[in-house]
């Protein structure tokens, strides 16, 4: 599974939050209304451990490995706010129950 969003093995959200580089682990509770709110349980991985512009992320559940790529920006250019460099990683994590 790979993109933005991802499942653990506990059926718990990962959220990549690209901006805040930093990768978010969210749980429904129930809502008053009959609906469900998300809540933050932890950071999987924070914003001080130098991600530099996490772009996508990857499960693998049976190898209980989660696969961040983390990307290298160039400047910014008059058309473009953002635009991808030449340089990036993949960055491996062991996941560990919580």
């Amino acid at each position: 599974m790979s993109g933005r969003l991802a499942l653990d093995d506990a059926g718990r959200l990962l959220l990549l939050d690209v901006d805040g580089r930093r990768l978010v682990q969210l749980d429904s509770a129930a809502a008053a209304d009959g609906g469900a709110d998300l809540r933050q349980v932890r950071e999987v991985v924070a914003h001080d451990e130098r991600l530099r512009y996490p772009a996508r992320l990857a499960v693998d559940r049976r190898r209980r490995r989660l696969y961040v790529a983390d990307n290298a920006l160039s400047q910014p250019t008059r058309l473009h706010a953002k635009f991808w460099g030449k340089t990036g990683r993949i960055v491996v994590y062991d996941i560990h129950p919580s």
